[in-house]
């Protein structure tokens, strides 16, 4: 039976209930203009790899690198800048990523197996001891053509490797492979050419978009499946391994439509998969979506159906899509808050079979065109999501990358969204629905806020982070003990005021160009806080012209912190 979870029947107050800080700001150590550091993103454990496929690696034009870095101590740092033995321009290294522990698997698309077969592509496997990477494999489709992009996507699991192949014409049936390979302790050897059913794929769909894998499990998209519908797109399901790999399902949306592109990200974890379908009309035209399958006793069954509590028109939600246990990721590079395009990343976290929308993440000083979330991985409580087109060191299209961590020790509270009921902004200027922003100012978004470092009173180290102020007005960070009627605040100005009791000020800052301001770290001496305490944060900022309600000034959203020793 198929379960359906439209948006009419999600909590329309649903405000978030989890804080995912920004742990770190990742870019290449010599950025690029154009580059696009973060056109590709995998996460495993304390380590992170990211693509820049159009870096020129030395090599000449589009080469591409991949950066690779690991956290020790909480703090990131880069460990190697990767490029394949045999770089030259037009490669695009880097176009796909997959890392799993001390391995690493990288599509380079553009590769030329020999001068007359030119963007074939390639696929290199690369390995850690210690500190140091090493070239071990550059792996290549046994009967891929010129121009047919072997390595668009790649995964890995253990001795286990998937590459797709969108563009590949087989020569008996037309239609587009993934190939799979695996290590037999001394080689890497291709050991299946999977395609589609013959009664279901067609020349066309590009299957092999994107894999996904998990043990014996392979997950293939096909986002131009046009079975029904053109362009709807699919999502294939095998099981079994080498080198009996099993067609178990096809997946298509449930209501599907030309052009949803369902299939354009997928990913699997153990016994759960999710598909994006990035322009899905699910709300608005191009809102998109991403849907969830189980597996259980009877097999595999429709889960979910994910779509944000802040639909837009041309979000594109589902354009990258990310699971890992309870947890599932979804970008959404069209989001517009606080800039068009500037992009987002939305966190569900499921209990039993029902997922819920706990976070929506926006880099603190995001831009327009940044498209942040179009690439993202989660691996446990580490999440990490790229904005390909951000602008590093004023850089244009470097592009930069988010390290985020859940913390429990802190929460979002104070959003100005009627959750939980009554707690309405002053003028019928709400925030909107579930987007966990403080009441709308007369940039007509609300001020939002988040955190960085650690509640450690030693480390002193915390950060308090707002986004989407008023440019070059002035903001004030003030901490409070309580929180003012049970956290739903009262009318202070155009806002909500959230904190209280035993106020203290923790400094002015005058917001960036784009509306940004930060506070710390060092901040424990001044306010006064020791282990065990819980403390409640807001920003006050000026809005002199079109505020909503005339009255000059507005509050952000709050951050509450449990302090630790």
């Amino acid at each position: 039976m198929i379960q359906i979870v439209l948006p009419l029947f999600l909590p329309l107050f649903q405000s978030p209930t989890e804080l995912w800080k920004e742990t770190a700001t990742l870019s290449p150590p010599a950025p690029e203009a154009q580059g696009e550091f973060g056109r590709s993103v995998s996460v495993s454990g304390d380590s992170a790899a990211i693509g820049a496929w159009r870096e020129d690696a030395g090599a000449g034009v589009d080469a591409g690198r991949v950066h690779v870095y690991v956290r020790s101590a909480g703090t990131w740092t880069s460990q190697a800048v990767l490029t394949a033995s045999n770089a030259a321009a037009g490669d695009e290294f880097g176009r796909s990523v997959s890392l799993d522990g001390d391995r690493l698997a990288v599509g380079a698309w553009g590769t030329d197996v020999s001068p007359t077969a030119q963007d074939a592509g390639s696929v290199y496997l690369f390995e850690r001891s210690g500190t140091s990477w090493s070239e071990v494999a550059e792996l290549r489709g046994g009967s891929v053509a010129p121009g047919e992009l072997f390595g668009r996507s790649v995964a890995l699991d253990g001795d286990r490797l998937a590459a797709g192949t969108p563009l590949h014409q087989d020569l008996v049936n037309g239609r587009s492979s993934v190939w799979v390979f695996e290590w037999n302790g001394a080689s890497w050897n291709e050991c299946a050419e999977l395609q589609a059913d013959p009664a279901d794929g067609q020349v066309g769909d590009e299957f092999g978009y994107k894999v996904a894998l998990s043990g014996e499990r392979l997950l293939v998209g096909a986002r131009r499946d046009g079975a029904g519908v053109a362009n709807s797109g699919a999502a294939y399901l095998f099981e079994g391994g080498c080198p009996a790999w099993t067609q178990v399902a096809k997946w298509k949306h449930p209501s599907p439509a030309g052009q949803d592109r369902f299939g354009r990200a997928v990913a699997i974890d153990a016994d759960r998969a999710i598909v994006g379908a990035r322009l899905d009309d699910a709300v608005f035209p191009d809102e998109g979506s991403a849907h969830v399958y189980r597996r259980d006793a009877g097999g595999w069954t429709y889960e979910a159906f994910l779509l944000p509590l802040d639909p837009e028109p041309g979000a594109q939600f589902g354009r990258n899509v990310s699971i890992a246990g309870p947890l599932a990721v979804v970008g959404a590079n069209g989001q517009d808050a606080p800039g068009v395009d500037s992009g987002a990343a939305y966190v569900f976290r499921r209990s039993g079979s029902a997922w819920s929308q706990t976070s929506k993440l926006t880099p603190w000083e995001g831009a327009a065109g940044d498209e942040h979330g179009r690439h993202l991985a989660v691996d446990g409580t580490t999440l990490i999501a790229s904005s390909r087109f951000g602008d590093p060191g004023g850089i244009a299209d470097a592009g930069l990358a988010l390290a985020y961590e859940l913390d429990a020790s802190m929460r979002p509270f104070c959003f100005g969204d009627e959750q939980p009921p009554g707690t309405d902004c002053p003028c019928d200027n709400p925030s909107g629905v579930g987007t966990g922003q403080g009441c709308r100012n007369s940039r007509s978004i609300g001020g939002h806020a988040t955190a960085a470092g650690s509640a450690s009173v030693a480390a002193d180290d915390l950060e308090l982070c707002a986004s989407r102020l008023l440019p070059n007005q002035p903001a004030l960070l003030f901490a409070g003990h309580n929180a003012v009627n049970g956290g739903s605040g009262i009318s202070f100005g155009d806002g909500l005021r959230c904190a209280g009791g035993n106020v203290v000020r923790l400094g002015v800052r005058v917001p960036d160009p784009a509306g940004g301001a930060r506070w710390g770290p060092g901040l424990a001496a001044m306010g006064g806080w020791s282990g065990g305490d819980l403390r409640r944060f807001q920003v006050w900022y000026r809005d002199p012209a079109g505020s909503p309600c005339g009255s000059g000034f507005n509050l952000s959203a709050g951050i509450e912190v449990a302090f630790t020793p």
